[in-house]
């Protein structure tokens, strides 16, 4: 967005930023590292986001004013690593698919566990093998990233990556 109205970007044919006129996003961010114990990290974030749009007098869709998250990272062997999160995401002005008039989508919070294990090969050609997971939406909470668009619920993944 350039602050002169000019139109910006657009390579390719890809669509092009036009300032919206007088539109504006301020914020600040917070992060807090502990080290609980020797294998336990806690990580906590919090985002406050100011936003505007003066050509319509009101906040930007899709960008919730806070958000917060609580992490613990457990490192008991350089092989194995094992993550929870906390998400918590504040009220957003937003605009449903097919919706004529904007609303607020409501706060939401998720909880999310990840792990991660790495297999050192004794072959020579195949350095290692790492495995993760991740449980994304652990209490499988009904809420909307985007308003009018349901969450999936809960929902699993599962890779493996080969180093050589």
């Amino acid at each position: 967005i350039q602050p002169d109205d000019t139109v910006a970007g657009g390579p390719f044919g890809l669509p092009q930023l036009r300032n919206i006129g007088h539109s504006f996003a301020r914020g600040v961010e917070a992060e807090g590292v502990a080290r609980a114990l020797e294998t336990v990290t806690v990580t906590a974030t919090y985002t406050y986001t100011e936003t505007w749009d003066g050509s319509k007098g009101t906040p930007l869709l899709g960008i919730p004013k806070q958000q917060w998250m609580i992490s613990g990272l457990y490192e008991p062997v350089p092989a194995f690593q094992a993550r929870i999160d906390w998400r918590v995401v504040g009220e957003q002005w937003d605009l449903a698919p097919f919706a004529f008039t904007p609303a607020t989508r409501p706060v939401y919070a998720r909880l999310d566990v990840f792990g991660r294990y790495v297999w050192k090969s004794p072959v020579e050609r195949l350095r290692e093998v790492a495995f993760t997971g991740r449980v994304m939406n652990v209490l499988n909470r009904h809420y909307e990233e985007r308003l009018g668009i349901p969450s999936p619920g809960i929902n699993f993944l599962l890779g493996a990556g080969v180093g050589i």
